[in-house]
């Protein structure tokens, strides 16, 4: 009985120590979920933070682009052209072709929308249409074509006077 008693003590201090030990993962684990979803967090306001701090550099950039136009046609109006490439002298940095990029990117909404229309539209069409689509393509492209489409109906039109003039002397004689 003694052994029986010792058993059950040696059980329940197991089981305390395990109790013990999963309320310390609960705790840590919820300490772990808290300091992740601040983490998101901050990472959200960074990212928004980052979009608008690029934002600002490509105004900057067009801004810089119209001050330096400006004061290129304003010095070359005077007559001091020599002096308006000195202005410009230098290679372009990094940065600058970065934002440069980006800022010729962003002066066409328009055509950049247009483009991913157009290749959405490409891209959810059949294997045939897209092969009839870009033949298509090609030939209207070709300016040598363009002229022969646009001679094509004269060619038809003389192609059957001749014919029906041929069947017509054939069936006279």
């Amino acid at each position: 009985m003694d052994q029986r008693h010792a058993l059950d003590q040696d059980q329940s201090s197991m089981l305390k120590v395990i109790c013990s030990q999963r309320d310390r993962f609960r705790t840590r684990l919820r300490e772990t979920e808290e300091e992740i979803r601040q983490l998101k967090e901050k990472i959200g306001v960074l990212t928004a933070e980052l979009e608008k701090t690029k934002g600002d550099n490509v105004k900057l950039y067009g801004k810089i682009r119209y001050v330096q136009d400006y004061n290129v046609e304003k010095v070359v109006s005077r007559g001091s052209k020599k002096y308006a490439e000195d202005l410009e002298s230098g290679f372009a940095s990094d940065v600058e072709s970065k934002y440069k990029k980006i800022y010729e990117e962003d002066i066409n909404p328009f055509a950049a929308f247009s483009k991913k229309e157009r290749d959405q539209r490409y891209k959810e069409l059949g294997f045939r249409d897209r092969i009839t689509l870009s033949s298509g393509r090609f030939l209207l492209v070709m300016a040598q074509m363009n002229l022969g489409l646009e001679k094509e109906p004269l060619i038809f039109h003389f192609h059957e006077d001749c014919s029906g003039y041929a069947t017509y002397f054939q069936w006279s004689f």
